[in-house]
């Protein structure tokens, strides 16, 4: 335990008592210098230091716990750190795959609104007379590269951008040797599906009823 720490019984020993009763600054007993500076404070501010004292003086005289009380705080206090370590590792995550998916929703928002004023043009082409059917096919053209599927992201993987190793679908996140956290890989979410982004062909007219 940390040196500003010390266990100590819940019920104070008789020795603990007596030296803390002993601790209170008197005229006979106490340094020249201490009772002078104790004689200088307010009421309170001698209290104060009288309790100061007394908690100093019976800590100091606490006995030492048995090993086995000893053990078991430090496994409980190491047990508490791993268990806020860990906790802190699963929030990093989670605001990973948030800020993931305000990206995607980012990137569909700004979508629809290229769509929406494409919709637009074409309306306005199409109301036009005469026709002009070059200014129809363009329109076409880039709606259709606007509603094509929107490339993959790169892998997110938390296991795969830390580089560790893959076992029967999990990474094992967290310190060595420490709890054993697994976490099931993602980089399947980032992988583009089988056609998608294929063109399709191209036609070089309109037919349009009028």
């Amino acid at each position: 335990m940390s040196n500003q720490w010390k266990l100590v019984p819940v019920e104070p020993t008789e020795s603990m008592v007596i030296n803390g009763f002993e601790s209170v600054p008197d005229e006979c007993f106490s340094d020249e210098e201490v009772w002078e500076q104790y004689q200088a404070m307010s009421g309170c501010q001698q209290a104060a230091f009288r309790a100061k004292l007394c908690w100093a003086a019976m800590i100091a005289a606490s006995p030492v716990p048995p090993q086995a009380d000893l053990d078991r705080v430090t496994a409980e206090r190491d047990a508490a750190k791993e268990t806020l370590e860990r906790w802190h590792e699963l929030n990093l995550q989670r605001e990973a795959k948030l800020e993931a998916l305000q990206q995607r929703l980012t990137a569909a928002d700004e979508r629809a609104d290229v769509l929406e004023g494409l919709v637009g043009e074409v309306l306005d082409a199409i109301g036009r007379e005469p026709l002009d059917l070059d200014a129809v096919l363009r329109l076409r053209a880039r709606m259709r590269a606007a509603l094509k599927p929107a490339e993959a992201p790169r892998n997110q993987c938390d296991g795969c951008q830390a580089g560790i190793p893959l076992i029967n679908g999990t990474h094992r996140m967290g310190r060595e040797g420490g709890y054993p956290d697994f976490m099931g890989c993602s980089a399947k979410l980032y992988k583009p599906a089988e056609g998608d982004g294929e063109d399709e062909p191209e036609v070089d007219t309109l037919r349009l009823r009028i």
